[in-house]
């Protein structure tokens, strides 16, 4: 099966295609956005860097060895801190929109249902819940541990929503409901967890918000593979996805597997859900806008949209991080504040723009 195997079909009844200059502009403006935002975050912070400092840094150890690199820089204020706090955090920041966006696109598209996100099978609020657990009842556990406790959680979350709807063989709306209850048992155990934490409950509501506040090249190890994964296996399932864009029974009589392909998309989706939030905690709207904005400019077939949704959530999420940190320093927002204040206008233009349309 080929992926032009159907004609995309989508919210506003667009088929693929459209101007021939709009994705190559789309493409661009994304670029120029997110290597702007991956320069701002380097430059600006409590330490003023000049240009030619962050140049010479990333010069020098331009395919070094990651582990490596901290002993290089004792001494060196300017080199500690552009390599070791602030390229890993513009990193971590591209990594967790991209693959919190791409999540987003495989939800919408596996349910057919336009409000779907990654908090759809629970597993934003699973994985928050474990962390959450993990600060409450074991303060003294070594920070390392939160962000394979928080994937786990969220494994765990969805697993249990899909569980639920197996009977349905995973159709989208028995899907959804299983998700919100997940979702809405993971949210109470937030809850009561924040009213047990006492003073520490600050700190946790901060994290909350998504932020990427003290990522390291270590968050960056443990991202990229789950990125990596779930990447492709989203871009094997995106020719199945096109043909779900033609309904059950369409897809039924292509030939097309669809709990198997259900399957496979929520495991993508779960795997690059989880780890961003796991690391980066859970971003608002990124999920549930960027999906839009590409599918807007690019058409509906999966595979141009998976990659105009990762780069847009890669771009917002290192936009809002840079904002987060600059517009009330010395003070610090929290990151996941600023995305929903930045998505929150792009996802009712979108609205607007289709209705019209």
């Amino acid at each position: 099966m080929s992926a032009g195997t159907s004609a995309g079909i989508g919210a506003g009844g667009k088929a693929d295609g459209g101007s021939s200059w709009v994705a190559p502009a789309f493409a661009g403006v994304t670029l120029v956005v997110l290597l702007a935002a991956a320069v701002g975050g380097l430059l600006l912070g409590a330490i003023d860097i000049g240009v030619g400092q962050v140049w010479a840094v990333l010069l020098q150890h331009a395919g070094a060895a990651v582990g490596a690199v901290a002993s290089d820089f004792a001494g060196d204020t300017a080199g500690e801190v552009v390599w070791s706090l602030r390229a890993p955090r513009v990193v971590v920041g591209a990594l967790a929109g991209a693959c919190m966006a791409v999540s987003g696109a495989l939800m919408q598209g596996m349910t057919r249902n336009p409000l779907a996100d990654p908090t759809l099978t629970g597993v934003a609020a699973g994985a928050a819940c474990a962390i959450v657990a993990a600060q409450t009842c074991w303060p003294a556990l070594a920070p390392q541990w939160h962000a394979p406790l928080g994937i786990a959680g969220g494994v765990v979350a969805a697993g249990l929503a899909f569980a639920l709807a197996w009977r349905e063989r995973l159709a989208p709306t028995q899907l959804a409901l299983a998700g919100l209850a997940v979702t809405a048992f993971a949210t109470a155990g937030i809850t009561t967890l924040l009213v047990l934490s006492g003073p520490d409950a600050a700190s946790l509501f901060f994290w909350l918000s998504g932020g990427l506040a003290g990522r390291g090249w270590e968050h960056v190890e443990l991202l990229w593979p789950w990125a990596a994964a779930g990447m492709a296996l989203a871009w094997l399932c995106a020719p199945a996805l096109d043909v779900m864009a033609l309904g059950d029974e369409a897809a039924h009589g292509l030939g097309l597997h669809l709990t198997r392909w259900r399957l496979a998309c929520g495991a993508a989706a779960v795997a690059l859900a989880a780890a961003a939030v796991a690391v980066a905690g859970p971003f608002g709207f990124v999920g549930l806008c960027t999906p839009h904005i590409a599918r807007l400019c690019l058409g509906n077939g999966h595979r141009s949209l998976l990659l105009g949704a990762a780069g847009c959530g890669a771009a917002l999420v290192c936009v809002a991080d840079l904002l987060a940190r600059s517009v009330a320093a010395p003070r610090e927002l929290p990151a996941g504040f600023v995305t929903a204040l930045i998505a929150a206008p792009l996802l009712i233009g979108v609205l607007r723009k289709g209705r019209a349309a």
